[in-house]
């Protein structure tokens, strides 16, 4: 749990951290001497990030199912489980409410 806790944080300042430019900055060196045209340290610029933003979107797909997994053993309520009973409680307030007021009309004695 805190290797893919890590992983995540990792992954989201790498993402943050990693830029075309810098990218582009460290493989110039390459296009200098030939090695790769600018097209090229483009494409592998633009596949480093792309890859970069799927781990990151996978370690927190990870993330999230882990920490609903946790909230589940944890046996806690969640703000939206929360929420609807007190939505219930009010609906069964009203209810009560109406069913307690009195009647206009008069109650027929047999």
């Amino acid at each position: 749990m805190i290797d893919l806790f890590q992983k995540t944080i990792l992954a989201g300042l790498g993402a943050s951290l990693v830029t075309s430019e810098k990218i582009l900055s460290g493989l110039s060196h390459l296009v200098q001497r030939g090695v790769m045209t600018t097209e090229e340290a483009q494409k592998i610029a633009d596949n480093i990030i792309k890859e970069s933003r799927m781990e990151y979107d996978s370690a927190k797909h990870q993330m999230d199912e882990a920490f609903e997994q946790y909230m589940q053993k944890a046996n806690l309520v969640t703000k939206s489980q929360f929420e609807q009973a007190l939505k219930r409680i009010d609906a069964l307030e009203q209810r009560l409410a109406a069913s307690s007021e009195p009647s206009d009309q008069p109650k027929s004695t047999s």
